[in-house]
């Protein structure tokens, strides 16, 4: 009976980790709005509060495990810093910062899952505000 509930609570430690996986912070208001075109997507979006790091998935039609999604992706923040990535399959980060009065942009791969990518926010020294941002995307 013990083993089984060691066992139990291992399982249940593995699923909390995984689904937490690239996100250890929260993203708090705002809204987000997107729309494709055959292959070619954008998705607007803010968040009134960034805290720690924050990893949004893109939700996309046929994008399959490992495909490398082409991504353009501007940042815009009213206070603090934020640091935008994504991540290609190779394991190559692209990364770039936006401060108040200096957007960020990058252009980049981010690794497919199924039928979603991710991009990942990361508030750099304390929390940012009043975070604007767009991702343009192509599916392969």
């Amino acid at each position: 009976m013990m083993r089984k509930s060691i066992l139990l609570a291992v399982v249940a430690l593995i699923v909390a980790a995984l689904a937490c996986e690239g996100t250890s912070g929260s993203a708090i208001g705002g809204g987000e709005s997107c729309q494709r075109t055959g292959n070619n997507g954008t998705c607007d979006g803010t968040f009134s509060k960034l805290s720690g790091t924050y990893t949004k998935k893109i939700k996309a039609d046929n994008v399959h495990v490992t495909d490398a999604i082409p991504v353009d992706v501007t940042v815009t923040v009213g206070s603090g810093t934020v640091r935008v990535s994504v991540k290609a399959p190779d394991g190559t980060v692209t990364s770039a910062e936006a401060k108040p009065g200096n957007p960020a942009s990058l252009s980049g791969n981010s690794t497919g899952a199924s039928d979603e990518f991710p991009v990942t926010f990361e508030a750099v020294g304390g929390d940012a505000t009043d975070v604007s941002w767009s991702i343009s995307y192509t599916v392969p």
